[in-house]
C-alpha cells in the first residue's frame, strides 16, 4: 500500500511555521502525488492560490486561528475524514492541538519549532505581571509538547540543540534532524528608498521583540560603542514591536545618545533587502529552535550573533559570536567586526559558502522521506 501522507497546516499563520508552509509545504505538494494539505479558509487563498491538484487541498473552512474550533476539527471531525481517504502519516509542522492519541492505521509526526516553554530562565524574563498570556501561552505548549511528542511515531527536529534538550526530559519513539534550508541568497538587492528607511552605513537587527531578544542591551552596546567610534554606523531594529518589551525598546531607542532607527515590521522583500545592504547583521537572542541566521547568512554581509545555543550549530565559522547579555562585550566585538575589513570580508566568504549546505530542495526531500519511509 502506498504511503499518503497529510501535512497539518490549519495554524500556518505565526512566524517559522508560515515560512515552512510556503517553502517546504507546497514544494512537496507539487512534487509528490502521495502528499496532501489541510488548510484553513484563509490559508487556501494566500498559501495556495491556483495550486495544481486542488482536490489533494483539504479546506477546512473555518479560519485556524481559531483554538476551539482547531481543537474540535482536529480532535473529532479530521481522524475519520482521513481514514475515510485512506491517510497513512499525519504530519503537524507547526504549533497546533492536532491528534491527542494514535489513531488506528495512522501514523502521527511532530515537530518542535518552539524552543521559549523549554527554557525556564528565558521564560522568567518575560515577568508575570506584564506578559500573563505570554506565560500561560507557553505553559500550554509545554504541556502540549509532554504530552504529544512522545506518543508521536517520529518527531522531526530543526536543530540538533533542541533535539538534546528535549531528549534529558522525554523518551521519544524516533527523532530525525532536518534543519531548515534556504533556496538562494539574498545579495544584490538595494535598500528600498521609502521615506523613513535608512541611508547607510547601518548595523541592522531583524527580530520581533521579546525580552530574550535583548534588544535594550544591544542598544546600551551600539551606545558604548559610539563613544569609541564617532562614526559608528547607524543601529536598526527591524520586526514587529510586541507587547510591554516592545514599548521599553522604542523609548530606549529614542532617548539613545547614539543613532537608533526603529523601524518596526517589515515586509519580507523590505527585510531581505535591508540585510543585503546592512555593513553587518546583529542577531542578540538567547533562545532559539533554528534561528533566522540562514537568511543573515545568505545576504553576503558579516554577522555578529549570540553564541547561545543553536546559533554555532547554524552559523558554524561563518559568524562572530558574542554575549548579548553584557553590552561591553558586545560593542567591542561589533566594533571588531566593523573595523576589521580583513575579517569581515573573510566572514562573508566563509558565509557564502556556509549556506550552501542549506539547500532548500534537500530540506523538501528529506522531509518526503521522514514522512514515507518506515
Amino acid at each position: 500500500m502506498a504511503e499518503i501522507a497529510f501535512i497539518d497546516l490549519l495554524r500556518w499563520g505565526a512566524g517559522g511555521t508560515q515560512t515552512y508552509a510556503r517553502s517546504v509545504a507546497r514544494r512537496l505538494h507539487a512534487r509528490h502525488e502521495n502528499i496532501w494539505l489541510i488548510c484553513d479558509e484563509p490559508g487556501r487563498k494566500d498559501l495556495f492560490p491556483g495550486v495544481e491538484r486542488p482536490e489533494r487541498v483539504i479546506c477546512a473552512g473555518f479560519d485556524g486561528r481559531s483554538l476551539v474550533r482547531r481543537y474540535w476539527y482536529q480532535h473529532h471531525d479530521l481522524p475519520r475524514r482521513l481514514r475515510a481517504l485512506g491517510a497513512t502519516t499525519y504530519f503537524v509542522p507547526g504549533e497546533s492541538t492536532g491528534f491527542p492519541t494514535p489513531q488506528p492505521g495512522i501514523r502521527t509526526v511532530r515537530m518542535l519549532r518552539n524552543m521559549l516553554p523549554l527554557e525556564p530562565a528565558e521564560v522568567s524574563r518575560c515577568v508575570l505581571h506584564r506578559y500573563p498570556f505570554t506565560r500561560l501561552r507557553d505553559a500550554l505548549i509545554r504541556l502540549a509538547i509532554h504530552r504529544g511528542l512522545p506518543r508521536a511515531d517520529r518527531t522531526i527536529f530543526i536543530s540538533e540543540y533542541s533535539r538534546t534538550v528535549l531528549s534529558r526530559s522525554l523518551t521519544l519513539r524516533d527523532t530525525v534532524l532536518i534543519r531548515h534550508g534556504i533556496e538562494s541568497p539574498l545579495a544584490g538587492s538595494a535598500a528600498p528608498g521609502e521615506k523613513g528607511s535608512p541611508k547607510r552605513p547601518y548595523v541592522l537587527y531583524v527580530s520581533a521583540t521579546f525580552p530574550y531578544k535583548h534588544h535594550l542591551e544591544l542598544i546600551e552596546a551600539h551606545e558604548l560603542a559610539a563613544t569609541r567610534n564617532s562614526s559608528l554606523p547607524e543601529l536598526v531594529l527591524a520586526g514587529p514591536l510586541l507587547g510591554y518589551y516592545g514599548r521599553l525598546v522604542r523609548d530606549r531607542a529614542a532617548r539613545s545618545s547614539a543613532k537608533v532607527r526603529v523601524l518596526g515590521e517589515v515586509d519580507g522583500a523590505t527585510a531581505r533587502a535591508l540585510m543585503s545592504s546592512a555593513e553587518a547583521l546583529l542577531f542578540g537572542s538567547t533562545c532559539e529552535c533554528c534561528p533566522n541566521l540562514l537568511e543573515y547568512l545568505a545576504a553576503g554581509r558579516p554577522v555578529l550573533s549570540s553564541s547561545v545555543g543553536p546559533m554555532p550549530e547554524i552559523g558554524g565559522d561563518a559568524v562572530v559570536y558574542s554575549d548579548p547579555t553584557r553590552p561591553a562585550v558586545w560593542a567591542a566585538d561589533l566594533l571588531r567586526l566593523l573595523q576589521d575589513r580583513p575579517l569581515a570580508n573573510d566572514m562573508v566568504h566563509r558565509a557564502s559558502e556556509r549556506v550552501k549546505q542549506f539547500a532548500l530542495d534537500r530540506v523538501v526531500e528529506n522531509t518526503y522521506h521522514a514522512l514515507t519511509s518506515w
